[in-house]
């Protein structure tokens, strides 16, 4: 089982190698690129793209004081917010606040009603046919939005996948393993980091 200590080790790794800037920066995008940022928080992740590649991202955050937050402070035309998660079904749920930690998958905190939406639903809605970058921390939810995508063959439109997988729901590890087993047969790996940050490229 992967254990919190080895968390913190993978971490200190991911650190040691530069993996911020080595990696989750780096993708061959152009101002007609189609980014989504799920699990926005501040936007600080999007704005960096942005500021690199001048591409149009969507950026989704369901808590409310980070989404005022970001998109107050971030206003470019080519960035839209969202003030909703993606998940794999139109829900209402409470999410227990702790900065970027936040989580529906915690007990204890403070709470806060948010909305998700059905990402098959939103990428219908929004006319998007092509994403080149799905860049997906949403603190446990990731696990049920992937195998959305790939229960809907979605993920052949998604050209790179930046994912954060989290050990706070239950069969983490099996749940992450059949989702990689299936994005192996489109994508291959750019990095990983096992629940730091991975990146899967489509072949």
């Amino acid at each position: 089982m992967f254990t919190q200590k080895d968390l913190e080790l993978m971490v200190q790794k991911w650190f040691s190698d530069g993996g911020d800037d080595r990696f989750r920066y780096s993708y061959n995008l152009t101002k007609d690129s189609m980014v989504f940022d799920v699990g926005a928080y501040l936007g600080n992740w999007a704005k960096k793209i942005y500021d690199i590649y001048h591409c149009k991202i969507y950026a989704f955050e369901p808590v409310q004081a980070f989404f005022h937050t970001a998109s107050s402070d971030i206003r470019y035309s080519d960035i839209r917010w969202f003030n909703f998660g993606l998940g794999d079904k139109n829900i209402e749920t409470e999410i227990v606040l702790s900065a970027d930690g936040s989580s529906i998958f915690k007990q204890d905190g403070e709470r806060e009603k948010i909305k998700i939406k059905c990402f098959s639903n939103v990428i219908k809605y929004l006319y998007v046919s092509t994403i080149n970058v799905l860049k997906i921390n949403i603190e446990g939810g990731e696990y049920d939005l992937l195998e959305h995508i790939i229960d809907n063959h979605l993920q052949t439109m998604i050209k790179d996948i930046q994912v954060q997988f989290h050990i706070n729901v239950p069969d983490y590890e099996e749940r992450r393993e059949l989702i990689r087993n299936k994005l192996s047969n489109t994508h291959f790996l750019t990095y990983d980091y096992p629940f730091v940050w991975e990146n899967w490229r489509i072949i």
